[in-house]
This record gives C-alpha cells, sequence and structure tokens, in this order.
C-alpha cells in the first residue's frame, strides 16, 4: 500500500513539475530584484538620521530620564557586530509592528482609545480620564486648605494641655504593645506553671537517662589492665556489660533526633517571653501619672472637629492626583511595560516616528522592502506621531518631581479618619482617671527570670554537643569493631584471645577518647539539668510576689484596659504628628504645592492633543488606498509582530546585559554576605556572560536581504542562558536575614544585597522567557519576505499573466498545493513515528502497543520448584558434602554455597568483545569510562539545541514480558573535562515517559568498593571520591531546582522501608513545554557496603519500581554494579514466572548483550537469585518446613559471604595507604 502510494505520488509530480519549470524565470523576476553590490553595502546604519530630530535621538526614548540611564550604564563595550545587527532587527520590528497597527486601525479591530496610552505609555490610565481631572479642584486644595492650615492649627492653652496629654498616653500604648487579654487581675497561671514544673522535675532526656544507666569507661579500664589481667568470667561479664553500653551508645542519635528540642511550651519561647507582657504593664502602669491627664478633652474635639471638616475635600482631590501621578510614573518608568499592540514599538510613539523615518532613510531597509510605496502608505499615520511629540514636550522628566510634595501631603491628610478621631477622643473624655498609683514590681524577678533562660540554654547546648559527639560517623563502626569481639568473647574457651585483640583494636584509644568526650558531656548534662532546676526555683518561690502585684494594680489595671479597648485610639495618635507638621508648613512648602498643581493644568491642557489623536486614528478606519489595501496581504500581522517585536526585545536585553557587565559584576560582589543563600544568582550571571561572549562571537551581519537569514540569529541567542531564580523572592529572604540580624554592619550589606537584587530585577536578565518568540521568528521573517515580494507584485499589476496562462497557473497551483499537501501529511507521519513516536501512539491509540504489565504470578509449589533447581545446581558445584555422615556443626561450615557460585560463575562469564559495537567515546559526557553498546544506547530526541548531541550513558533492557528498563549511569554537573548532564537525564525521563527512578546510590559515599568493571577499563587516582552522583533533584517538598531551563520541583516526600527508601513526586518543566512526573525511589540501604544489609528490603524497593507504569530508569553510580544486580534480578524474576524455570545463564547474556559491565563477580551472580527469591517470597506463605529450612539456609550463607566482604572492605579502608 506505501508503495502504491509512493508511486502515485511520483507520477503526479512527474506531471506537474516542467510546468513550474516553464514559468521559473518569470515568476522569480517578478517576484525578486537582484540587489546590487552598492545596496548591499550600502548605509544600513545610517549615523546622520538619528539627530535630525531630538525627538528620534540615538537612545531608544527620548525622554531624558530614559537617556540618563542609558548614559549611566551603557559603556559602548560589546560586539561591534551586535550593534548593527541589532539596529536592522528594530527596523524590521518596528516596521511589522507599524504593518499590523495600520492595519488594525483601518478595520477598526485596535480601539485608539486603547492604542493611544500604550503608545503614549500611561500606563491602565484612559486619556479620557486625564482630561476628566478636576484641576479646579486641585487649585482650591492649595490656595485655599493648605496655604491656611499654618494659621487654622494655632493652639490655645487647653488644645495644648491635650496634646502633651496624648503624647504621653501615646508612650503607654506603645509600651503594651503586643499584650493581650485583661491587664486587672491578669492570670499568670501558665507562666506559673511552667516554672513550679521546671523547678520540681528535672528536665527528662531519654537518651541521657539511657548512658547513665551503664558506663563503657569502667570496662574499657579493666579490660587494658595489663598488671591484673581479668580473668576467664571477668572478662565476660565486662564484654557482656560494654556490648550492652556500646549498643546503647550507638542508638543514642536516633533518640536524641526524635525527642528533639528541650523547649516543649508551644505557647510562649523561653521564660522571659512568657514574663514579657507583664514586664510591658508594669513599664505602662509607671508611665501614668500626671502627664497623662486633662480636663480639656472636649476643647480638643472640637479643634480637631474643625480642623478635619476643612481638610474633607481633598479625599476627593487624591483621587485626581492619583491618576495624574499613576500616569506620569508609567510614562517615565524604566520598568518592563506591558505590550498589548506596540511589542515593537518598545518605546511607543517616539518609535513610530523613528519607523517613518526608516523607510525614508535606510538604504538596507529600502533593499529589503522593495518599493517606496509602503511610505505612501504610513502617511496616514504622520499627522498621529506628529500630535504624540507634543505630548512628551509637555511631560518632562521634572513633572514627576513637581507633582510628588502635593501628592504627598494631600497623602497624609487623607488618611485621618475623622470618626475614628473623635469618637477616639470622646472615648478618652470618659475614661475613669485613677486615683492610686501603681504597685511595686517584685525585686529581681527579671533577672532571676533571665537566669532560667541561661541555664536552659546551657543545657540545650551541651544536648546539642552531645549530638554531635555521637554522630560522629566512624562512632558506630568503632562501636560494630568492640561489639564483634565482645560477640565471639560470649562462648570462648579462652578469653583472653578477646581480650588481647581487644586492645590491639588499633582504633581502640580513638574510641575510647570518643566515649570519655561523651560521658563527660553526660555528667556536664546532669549538672544543667539541676542548675535549670535550682534557678526555676528561685523564680518559683517569687511567683506569689507576681500574682500579688497584678492583683494590685486595680484602678490603674482598669485604665490601661480602657485604653486598650478604645478602636479610635491610634487614629487620634497617628494625628498628632501631622497636626504638629500641619503648623510648620512654611513659603517653601505652599511653593512646591503650587508646583503640583501646575503639572495637573499641564496634563488636563493636553485634551486637545488627545482628541486630535484619536480624531487622526479614527478617520483610518474603512479609508482605502491601493498602497493601504495591499498591506492586508500580510496574513495575522499581530502575530508576526508579537513574534518579532519580543525576539527583538530579547536580544535588546542580551545587548544591555554585556554593556553593563561591570555593573552587574559589581552589584553580585558583595552577596557573599548572605552565606550561600545567592550562589545561584552568582553561578547563573558567571554563565550568562560566558554565552554572551560565546553568542557575540557568533555574530555576523549578513549581507542579504532576505529577512529569513537573519533567523539564525535568534536561535544562536536561545543558547544564553539568563538570570533563572526569582530575585524578588531572594529579595524577600534577604529581608528576614535582616529582622533577625543584629550587627548594624551586617545589615547595612545586606540592605545593599537587597538594592542589588532589585537593580538585577530591573534589568530582566531571565532571556528564557524569548525562547518561544526566539522559535517563532522564522516564520514571521519568512512570511515578511513572502509578503515584501508580494506587495511588490500586487502594486506593479504583475499579478495578471493573462488568459489561458493564468487558468494554467491556477490549475498547476492547485496540483502543486495538493502534492504538497500529500508529502506533507506523510512527512510528518513518518517524523511522528521515528522521532516522536509517543505523540504519535497519543494521536493513533490504536496504534499503540500495550505496555507489559508490572504483575508477577509466583506460587508457593512455584517458588519450591526455582529453590530447589537453582540449589541443586549450586550444591553440585560446590561438591556439597550434604548427606555423607556429616554432623550438623560440619554441614553448617560447609562453604559449598559460596564454592558452587564461584564455580558457576566463571562458567557463564560471557560478555561483548567487539569493540566496533561499541558507540564513539565521549568522555565529556560520561561519569566513568565504560564502553556504550551502540545498538541498545538511548538515543535522545527533539530536544531542539538543548544539547550538542544524543548521547547519554544509558542501554535499554528488554525483560522476558518485554517490558524495558533503562539502565543508566548517574547525572553529573559540569566540571573540567565533563560537561553537565543533569538536563539530559531529566530530558530521557520525559522522553521515556518514564514514571519511576531507582537512584542505587547516595549522593555521596565514604570509600566505599573500587568495582572490577573500573578496573578494567580505567585506572583511577581518587577511588576513595564520596561523589557517587550530583545532586539532580530537589530534596524537601515544596522545593524546586533549576537546571537551564529546566525546572525540577518536589511535590511531596515520604520515607519508608525502615528508613531506607527516600521516595518523592517530582514535576518537572524544560522551558515552556509540557510538564511531567515522574516519582523518584532513592535506596540507601547499600551504605558502606557492596551490597544491601537487608536484601528483603530491597526486593521491596524493587517492587515498588517495578510496579510504576511506562519504562522505570535504573542508576546508580557508575551505571553497572548496583544496577547490572537490580537489571538481573528483574529479568530473573519474570522469567521464572515466564517459564516456570530458572536459567542465569541466558539471563546473564541476555544483560550482557544490553548493556557491557553487568555482574562482575561470583558475589553479583549470588546475590541477584537471592534478591529474586526475597521478590518471589513477598506475598506467598511457604507450607513445606524442608523448603522453608532450605530458604533460611540460602540466606544465611549469603550473609556469611555479605559479612565477610563487610569485613575485607572495612580492613582495606583501615589498612594505612
Amino acid at each position: 500500500m506505501k508503495f502504491l502510494l509512493f508511486t502515485l505520488l511520483f507520477a503526479v509530480s512527474a506531471q506537474i513539475l516542467p510546468r513550474i519549470e516553464e514559468d521559473y524565470d518569470r515568476f522569480r523576476g517578478a517576484l525578486y530584484r537582484t540587489v546590487s553590490d552598492e545596496d548591499e553595502g550600502g548605509d544600513a546604519v545610517d549615523s546622520s538620521r538619528f539627530v535630525r530630530d531630538p525627538l528620534i535621538g540615538d537612545s531608544p526614548s527620548p525622554i531624558p530620564s530614559r537617556s540618563e540611564f542609558r548614559r549611566r550604564f551603557f559603556r559602548n563595550t560589546g560586539d561591534p557586530l551586535l550593534k548593527p545587527l541589532l539596529a536592522r532587527l528594530q527596523m524590521i520590528a518596528r516596521l511589522t509592528n507599524g504593518i499590523y497597527l495600520h492595519r488594525g486601525l483601518t478595520t477598526g479591530s485596535i480601539p485608539p482609545s486603547d492604542l493611544i496610552p500604550e503608545l503614549l505609555h500611561l500606563g491602565p490610565v484612559k486619556t479620557s480620564q486625564l482630561t476628566g481631572v478636576n484641576s479646579g479642584g486641585v487649585q482650591d486644595a492649595v490656595t485655599k486648605i493648605l496655604k491656611n492650615l499654618p494659621t487654622q492649627l494655632e493652639a490655645g492653652t487647653e488644645v495644648t494641655e491635650a496634646e502633651e496629654a496624648l503624647a504621653g498616653i501615646e508612650k503607654i500604648v506603645k509600651a503594651l504593645d503586643g499584650v493581650e487579654g485583661p491587664i486587672e487581675n491578669r492570670n499568670v497561671s501558665e507562666f506559673s506553671g511552667m516554672i513550679e514544673k521546671l523547678s520540681t522535675t528535672e528536665i527528662e532526656i531519654g537518651a541521657v537517662a539511657d548512658l547513665n544507666r551503664l558506663d563503657s569507661r569502667t570496662f574499657f579500664t579493666k579490660l587494658e589492665d595489663t598488671v591484673t589481667p581479668p580473668d576467664h568470667v571477668d572478662a565476660g561479664t565486662y564484654f557482656k556489660n560494654m556490648k550492652i553500653a556500646l549498643d546503647e551508645l550507638k542508638t543514642t542519635k536516633s533518640k536524641l533526633d526524635a525527642a528533639g528540642r528541650l523547649w516543649t511550651w508551644t505557647s510562649f519561647k523561653s521564660a522571659s517571653d512568657a514574663l514579657a507582657p507583664s514586664l510591658k504593664i508594669s513599664t505602662a502602669a509607671t508611665l501614668y501619672g500626671s502627664s497623662t491627664k486633662t480636663n480639656h478633652w472636649s476643647v480638643y474635639s472640637s479643634f480637631m472637629d474643625k480642623f478635619l471638616e476643612n481638610i474633607a475635600p481633598l479625599k476627593f482631590t487624591l483621587s485626581d492626583l492619583h491618576l495624574v501621578q499613576n500616569s506620569l510614573l508609567a510614562h517615565h518608568s524604566l520598568l518592563s511595560y506591558n505590550f498589548t499592540h506596540s511589542h515593537g514599538l518598545p518605546n511607543g510613539a517616539p518609535d513610530l516616528a523613528r519607523m517613518l523615518e526608516d523607510l525614508n532613510g535606510d538604504a538596507w531597509l529600502k533593499s529589503v522592502v522593495k518599493t517606496d510605496l509602503l511610505v505612501a502608505a504610513f502617511s496616514s499615520l504622520k499627522s498621529f506621531e506628529l500630535e504624540s511629540r507634543k505630548v512628551y514636550e509637555q511631560l518632562g522628566e521634572q513633572v514627576l518631581t513637581e507633582l510628588k510634595p502635593l501628592v504627598s501631603v494631600v497623602e497624609k491628610l487623607s488618611g485621618l479618619e475623622k470618626d475614628a478621631i473623635l469618637s477616639g477622643i470622646k472615648a478618652l473624655e470618659t475614661l475613669k482617671q485613677p486615683d492610686s498609683s501603681a504597685p511595686s514590681w517584685p525585686s529581681n524577678l527579671e533577672t532571676e527570670v533571665t537566669a532560667v533562660d541561661t541555664s536552659f540554654g546551657e543545657l540545650q547546648k551541651k544536648v546539642d554537643e552531645l549530638l554531635a559527639a555521637v554522630s560522629v560517623p566512624e562512632l558506630v563502626e568503632m562501636c560494630d569493631a568492640v561489639i564483634a569481639i565482645c560477640d565471639e568473647a560470649k562462648d570462648a574457651a579462652d578469653r583472653t584471645v578477646q581480650v588481647t585483640n581487644f586492645n590491639n583494636y588499633e582504633k581502640k584509644d580513638e574510641l575510647k577518647t570518643q566515649v570519655d568526650t561523651i560521658y563527660e558531656l553526660v555528667r556536664q548534662i546532669n549538672v544543667a539539668r539541676g542548675d535549670v532546676k535550682a534557678k526555676a526555683g528561685v523564680v518559683n518561690n517569687m511567683m506569689d510576689a507576681l500574682t500579688t502585684y497584678h492583683s494590685d494594680l486595680g484602678d490603674v489595671g482598669k485604665y490601661l484596659d480602657g485604653l486598650q479597648a478604645i478602636s479610635g485610639l491610634k487614629s487620634v495618635l497617628r494625628a498628632l504628628p501631622v497636626v504638629a507638621d500641619m503648623r510648620k508648613l512654611n513659603q517653601g512648602n505652599q511653593d512646591s504645592y503650587s508646583a503640583g498643581s501646575e503639572v495637573v493644568k499641564k496634563v488636563v491642557a493636553l485634551k486637545e492633543t488627545f482628541e486630535k489623536m484619536e480624531k487622526s486614528a479614527g478617520e483610518m478606519k474603512g479609508a482605502s488606498t491601493p498602497e493601504t489595501d495591499a498591506l492586508e496581504l500580510l496574513k495575522d500581522p499581530g502575530r508576526h509582530s508579537k513574534t518579532i517585536g519580543s525576539a527583538v526585545r530579547g536580544i535588546v536585553k542580551m545587548e544591555s546585559a554585556v554593556e553593563k557587565k561591570l555593573e552587574v559584576d559589581a552589584l553580585v560582589a558583595g552577596f557573599d554576605v548572605v552565606n550561600k543563600s545567592l550562589d545561584s544568582v552568582v553561578a547563573d550571571v558567571s554563565k550568562m556572560y560566558t554565552s554572551l561572549d560565546v553568542f557575540q562571537k557568533s555574530v555576523t551581519v549578513p549581507n542579504s536581504t532576505t529577512l529569513a537569514d537573519l533567523s539564525g540569529t535568534f536561535q544562536k541567542a536561545k543558547q544564553v542562558t539568563g538570570i533563572t531564580g526569582d530575585l524578588q523572592k531572594l529579595g524577600a529572604d534577604v529581608e528576614k536575614l535582616k529582622e533577625v540580624e543584629k550587627d548594624n554592619g551586617k545589615v547595612q550589606k545586606l540592605e545593599k544585597v537587597q538594592e542589588s537584587l532589585a537593580t538585577l530585577d530591573s534589568m530582566d536578565l531571565e532571556f528564557s522567557r524569548y525562547h518561544k518568540d526566539f522559535d517563532g521568528s522564522k516564520d514571521s521573517l519568512v512570511a515578511l519576505d513572502t509578503f515584501f515580494a508580494d506587495y511588490l507584485n500586487k502594486l506593479n499589476g504583475l499579478e495578471k499573466l493573462g488568459g489561458d496562462k493564468e487558468s494554467s497557473s491556477l490549475l498547476t497551483f492547485i496540483a502543486i498545493a495538493l502534492f504538497t499537501v500529500l508529502v506533507a501529511i506523510l512527512v510528518v507521519h513518518v517524523v511522528l513515528f521515528f522521532c516522536k513516536r509517543e505523540t504519535f501512539f497519543k494521536i493513533y491509540k490504536c496504534c499503540r502497543r500495550k505496555v507489559p504489565g508490572a504483575a508477577v504470578n509466583v506460587t508457593a509449589d512455584l517458588f519450591e520448584k526455582i529453590l530447589n533447581q537453582l540449589m541443586a545446581t549450586i550444591k553440585d558445584e560446590g561438591n556439597c558434602a550434604e548427606g555423607r555422615g556429616m554432623t550438623e556443626e560440619q554441614r553448617r561450615n560447609d562453604e559449598w554455597y559460596s564454592d558452587g557460585w564461584n564455580s558457576l560463575y566463571p562458567q557463564d562469564d560471557v560478555y561483548v568483545v567487539n569493540e566496533a559495537a561499541h558507540a564513539e567515546q565521549r568522555l565529556t559526557e560520561y561519569r566513568f569510562d565504560i564502553p556504550l553498546l551502540e545498538s541498545t544506547r538511548v538515543v535522545l530526541t527533539g530536544y531542539g539545541n538543548r544539547f550538542i548531541n544524543d548521547l547519554y550513558h544509558a542501554n535499554i533492557f528488554k525483560l522476558p514480558n518485554n517490558r524495558e528498563l533503562v539502565l543508566a549511569q548517574g547525572p553529573q554537573k559540569e566540571s573540567e573535562g565533563k560537561n553537565s548532564t543533569i538536563e539530559k537525564f531529566w530530558w530521557m525521563v520525559k522522553q521515556k515517559g518514564a514514571k519511576a527512578i531507582g537512584m542505587l546510590c547516595q549522593l555521596t559515599e565514604g570509600g566505599w568498593f573500587r568495582s572490577m568493571i573500573e578496573i578494567q577499563w580505567q585506572n583511577y587516582s581518587d577511588q576513595s571520591c564520596e561523589v557517587q552522583c550530583d545532586e539532580y533533584y530537589p530534596d524537601k517538598a515544596g522545593e524546586s531546582k533549576q537546571f537551564g531551563d529546566l525546572k525540577v520541583k518536589c511535590l511531596e516526600k515520604n520515607i519508608t522501608l525502615e528508613g531506607r527508601l527516600e521516595i518523592r513526586k517530582l514535576r518537572g518543566q524544560f522551558g515552556n513545554e509540557k510538564d511531567f512526573t515522574t516519582t523518584h525511589y532513592s535506596f540507601n540501604g547499600y551504605g558502606r557496603r557492596t551490597y544491601p544489609d537487608f536484601p528483603d528490603l530491597f526486593a521491596k524497593f524493587m517492587k515498588k519500581v517495578l510496579n510504576e507504569p511506562g519504562t522505570p530508569i535504573i542508576h546508580c553510580s557508575n551505571g553497572t554494579k548496583r544496577t547490572g544486580t537490580f537489571a538481573l534480578s528483574a529479568y530473573l524474576i519474570y522469567d521464572v514466572a515466564k517459564t516456570g524455570l530458572i536459567d542465569m545463564r541466558a539471563a546473564l547474556v541476555a544483560l550482557r548483550d544490553s548493556r557491557i559491565g553487568c555482574i562482575q563477580d561470583s558475589n553479583d551472580y549470588a546475590f541477584s537469585s537471592v534478591v529474586m527469591f526475597e521478590y518471589m517470597a513477598d506475598g506467598i506463605k511457604i507450607k513445606n518446613n524442608k523448603v522453608q529450612e532450605d530458604y533460611t539456609d540460602m540466606k544465611n550463607r549469603w550473609q556469611v559471604i555479605h559479612v565477610e566482604l563487610a569485613r575485607k572492605e572495612s580492613n582495606q579502608l583501615q589498612a594505612p595507604n
């Protein structure tokens, strides 16, 4: 069927191609004019045209503030080629936007009332709103209200006395800030209950109490005694008790971690915090006196009523002032602007003027558009542009400065709440004044409470030191070594051997030092607990005095409660400094307010200009000329305007970043004051300038007048990295640091960091937001090329090719179109199938292959059969002597199990030796130099320009049920000689639709095994390197990490399998592409040993991973050692379930046919089988006692191998280099 389809398509093309060739030269001549060398070398950047008019200067905006901003930051340090190229791009962006505006105004799709404020940068304010401002009301506010305030606010004796009383009351209110609940007869039972508990019972610390029961130091001393060494019986007792003590020591860390902080009261943070409200009340009570009393509240109320009545009209004036101020702020703003219709005119109306100048004066642009008729088409915009100049002339930089004082004073006065103020004064008038004075505060109470906090802090410090001491990494290892000696001594016939081994243990003295430190801290903690109890007892004895103090407050307490209850009191106090400021107004203040009033009059006076602009734009609707009608040949001009305008703006930001490099470097230089919380910003800046340097050097200025040739610039721009973090959030984090920092010097540094972050944020250096427009730019540029040719063609009448030939051309066009559509459909389907197969299957679900299920059907009978089969083979290979008259002890000590595997593995040990089958070696992409099979490697697709190649060190391994696993090396970050593969790893997750990631190593592990596969292909200088895998995912729920344009967020995190498995739900997103989710399973049960201590937990982990849908990705550090045992175990599980037989050799061959280096020795072989049985045993009940015994025997024999490996490994680590 496919053959017939191709035959048909080629037959059609054979018929129509000659007819295309026949008219090709004529079409070419009609559509494209040959550009002469003189045209190509024309004045693409005519500097003279930038100074013809003050409105069209050599700055991106004629507004002085913007020009000054550029002069302050721009140092002309960029690559000289970037500037002329950018000038051409900006011309195209302006012209495209001009075509869109003309079509929108002509068709009526763009309302002039929306366009005019946008081009004038007035923000969301409409011109009709500005011209509707009551400038007369603003003038009255200045001449009739503000001017007379100093005279109106002159105060008599009664008002002065009332204001002095308010000043005293304000001190009381500030002293009571934060006090909640009643003051009179205040209940302090919660505080006293806490103190009583601290004074009568010592703070319980379970881990310390357990250590107090048995001190291992005694047994160290006894066993070290060489003068009178312990006899056999005493040595047994010492070893027994030492083991108990060391076992207890090993659990101390987990107990302390579980217990958390010692302070358990949630209502307050400390004893001083609990006492604070009472102290505030005491301070407030002592402030009450004659200075807070007055009998003139009614006079003061009348005074304030008159004042507030006079300034009431200012509330209406304020809305007008805000309207004018907001429009002027938008007009002069240096921040990012919201574009709707002017994406290619970032500076608004001045850019529209510049567009008209471009068409008249730029040789290169003329050669691009191929005609002068566009100038005629845009003539209707000329009057519109001329009127916009008047607005810019009126709204110079000074207007904001002149308006600010008036807005500030009106805001201050309008903020006074008349009803609240008068009700507050009325309440003060009726508030009963106490006759009695405040009682005396309990002597030394505050000092003694502080002493309790100090003692408690010392106790917590000692507990923290204990936690640090028991968290020393080597402590558990040393304890285990001595416990092993204790275990040997338990049933030993002669314990002198164990005593000698103990004294010869090379880390005995180090362990003894650690133990001495721990028990000394325990002693200090016991002392500190007693100290807290004693000092709390002193405070407890003073509790009655505190209770008496609150009860004796009496009328003073009622008065303070009354003040707290006055809802309008804060409004009264806020008015106090405002009134004082208004009395001080002088002639200078009045002049500044008059200047602000004049600014409002200037804005309102622009009404006629705005109306002319709207009229000019309105008259364009429905207007028709051949030149303007031909503009409709550019289809969807709004989309092209937005795409090109935004893409060009992105490159403008990049050029700006280059020219500001010195300033940016200076800004980030001070970030070290915030430790490492801003490291990501510093790193982003460094990467940004590296990529910008590459971008600049790659830039060329094409001689071509075909706009599509400029599209390469935008693709190169995509490689430029920017600042990806949330700078505003970082600024908020710095603010939090300021709040807790007490060092004034550091506070000042933090303030500079905040300013730097705000400046960086204003530079808009997040370039990834422009990637979509970079990608779409080529289509828009091609559309413009076609438009300019079609525009010229239509206006020159070349579209009429005459009579029959016109019909022939139509038929030819139809045939070409049909042929093109058929070929396009076929190509799209082929590309989808081979490059985007997941998308293909989403569209054609009927073609989707079902993903094999993860379920494995295992019965007790099958388990027994496989166990018997494999154990018979191992016993035969290991020359098992079972049944030959052996005793039970001899049978246990028989090493047939390890011997059997050592014999079986060499027989099955086959692997790929054909180096021609290996993929091209690329060490920059490899964490370890291990060959990669080409036939099964994961080939990355659809990544665009993100990566320089399609390689990630991973292979696809197919299980017997046709399910696939991806076996991979761990991701690596960028370092010397290495590229970052983190983004590639996550692209592989996205591409494969992986719903599970199985991670078999920790990010760092100390001194672990050196695998044979590493020795075989690569000698390493540092085999004890702790980093096993670079961090490629966020750790905690809610956290995110950014890698280039990839963002990975942790949605949730859980820990299971006795703490050995961390499960994270992660969501990733590349740029603007669709996000994806996966579950990350991190198994940390390996520790420092080669294999997990508990194979049954490893099997449960495997089951969780394999039960996830899709293709799981499994990785360790090198992608072979641990990953290989996982893969072989999985293959055996599914193979046994499918065939009912076990074939270790076939499984090994299948694995190595997919990935080189897996299963490196007989122990890997044996462990894989153990995991298989643990996996099968989970969920079935073994009723046959003999089978259960054999199963248990097999597990025990594996543990013997495992423990011996661990011991050897430990000895190797301890051995001197």
